[in-house]
């Protein structure tokens, strides 16, 4: 061990360390100037944000039911062709339930949700699966759409949202309500 020089002590933390104190300080600052109120600010935050989680996934969860309802009407109804693949129900079920939180012109995105991303899916009994896939989520906007389940999801207004060029103003049915970005 000749030549390496003293070993640090278990106490001392070095110049990062030293440079974390002002910080620290600062932070330590900032909360006792901010008041009285900055602790009651920071429940009221977190318990709106948990509210709105729960409430998020109350309002998910019931219109994957709705989704799943409208997929048993739709399989056992006069039109059905079935039998139906698991991708195409699987498409149906995000079709019906984006279409009914988010809107849209009821076509599937681009590019197929992750599960079909597998190197499995890039034959052409996966390219069948990702096909259905998108053939039932067309199929789910349309019984959506068809169902008028989206309108049940609108808030109505009291009062219009802008005035038309024409001075005239245009009172909207309603508008659409903030939900989380993902259905599943």
């Amino acid at each position: 061990m000749a030549g390496r020089g003293p070993r640090p002590s278990v106490f001392s933390r070095g110049k990062k360390a030293a440079m974390g104190r002002p910080v620290r300080a600062l932070i330590v600052l900032t909360l006792a100037l901010a008041g009285c109120q900055f602790p009651i600010y920071i429940v009221q935050n977190i318990s709106y944000e948990i509210t709105q989680c729960w409430n998020d996934t109350k309002e998910c969860k019931s219109i994957r039911r709705s989704a799943a309802a409208a997929w048993q009407d739709f399989i056992c109804g006069p039109n059905a062709s079935g039998p139906y693949s698991e991708d195409f129900h699987a498409g149906f079920i995000d079709g019906f339930s984006y279409y009914v939180l988010r809107g849209g012109d009821g076509e599937p995105p681009a590019v197929p949700p992750h599960c079909y991303w597998k190197e499995s899916y890039r034959t052409p009994d996966g390219a069948v699966c990702v096909q259905d896939w998108f053939n039932g989520y067309r199929q789910g906007t349309q019984i959506a759409r068809e169902g008028h389940y989206r309108e049940r999801e609108l808030l109505p207004l009291s009062r219009p949202l802008q005035e038309e060029s024409t001075g005239a103003r245009r009172q909207p049915d309603a508008i659409e309500l903030p939900f989380p970005q993902q259905v599943r």
